[in-house]
């Protein structure tokens, strides 16, 4: 595959907005903490930290046709994570902001590995990037954000 980048940022971003072509753009948030990534979306407002925001772990849901814009961020060490069928690799590190795109442009599940740089295995740092069509990714995201209020 070719198209991806990686690239440092500020994390001044908000869901919703249009890249220069036009196309949507998703930004979400993962959080490298205690051995552990959080998946922060926007919820059905499309504005990352808002009442209404979509947590997960381990897993990246996106849309297919839409540039996402992951912000990683670290609360505690330095992390790395990697789309090994892409050939991406970003890191995350207290006190910096790091960005890494990656158009989600067809359907499928690929391998998200996360490491803490520390030696071991961390089952909770490897999960799966899934690029679902647009339906069925607010699908999951309606019924992500219905998970989170009970």
């Amino acid at each position: 595959m070719t198209g991806f980048a990686v690239v440092l940022i500020g994390c001044s971003l908000v869901a919703g907005c249009r890249s220069p072509g036009g196309s949507d753009v998703l930004v979400v948030r993962m959080t490298g903490d205690d051995y552990r990534w959080t998946v922060r979306y926007p919820g059905l407002d499309r504005r990352l930290d808002t009442d209404d925001d979509v947590l997960g772990t381990q897993d990246l849901n996106v849309p297919e046709g839409t540039e996402v814009r992951v912000l990683l961020e670290s609360g505690d060490y330095v992390y790395t994570i990697a789309v090994p069928e892409f050939d991406l690799k970003e890191i995350a590190v207290p006190d910096m902001a790091f960005e890494l795109r990656l158009p989600a442009s067809e359907p499928g599940s690929f391998q998200l590995i996360g490491d803490h740089l520390c030696g071991y295995d961390h089952p909770e740092l490897i999960g799966t990037l899934v690029v679902q069509t647009r339906t069925d990714y607010e699908r999951w995201l309606a019924s992500a954000g219905k998970e989170r209020t009970h």
